[in-house]
């Protein structure tokens, strides 16, 4: 909510650049606060014993750039760097987004993460045996 209030700050005071730089977070922000909306109404329904999934196909390379653009303007994040691995990698993997997005937010953690450091997120694909179990790491 704090990056939105001062994204729409920006909005209502900045120059045009400063606007025009910001319509892509605008965009990314509106459609995280209804994803958090709607992963309140997910967790309420869970402990109702009422979750539906509905599983879609997931970039997890988009997953990780939309996360980014999202926190890097966080208030936690002053201070520290969010980074997207370049070395990254597209794992295509099948879940329900809004859940998906819901633990990768909150597996973020600047916590730890010292002031000027970096947080990097990263996606590679993991290499399965013919039998389809993991293979030794």
């Amino acid at each position: 909510m704090a990056v939105l209030q001062g994204v729409a700050e920006l909005l209502r005071t900045g120059t045009a650049e400063e606007v025009e730089a910001f319509k892509e977070t605008v965009s990314l922000l509106a459609n995280s606060l209804v994803d958090e909306i709607q992963a309140q109404q997910l967790l309420l329904e869970a402990e109702r014993g009422e979750l539906a999934l509905t599983v879609a196909r997931i970039n997890s390379l988009t997953l990780l750039c939309d996360a980014r653009g999202i926190y890097v303007n966080h208030d936690v994040c002053i201070g520290r760097l969010l980074e997207v691995d370049p070395l990254s990698e597209v794992v295509i993997f099948f879940s329900d987004a809004r859940l998906v997005r819901r633990v990768l937010g909150g597996t973020i953690s600047f916590v730890s993460t010292p002031e000027q450091g970096t947080v990097l997120c990263a996606s590679y694909p993991r290499q399965l045996t013919p039998d389809a179990t993991p293979a030794p790491t």
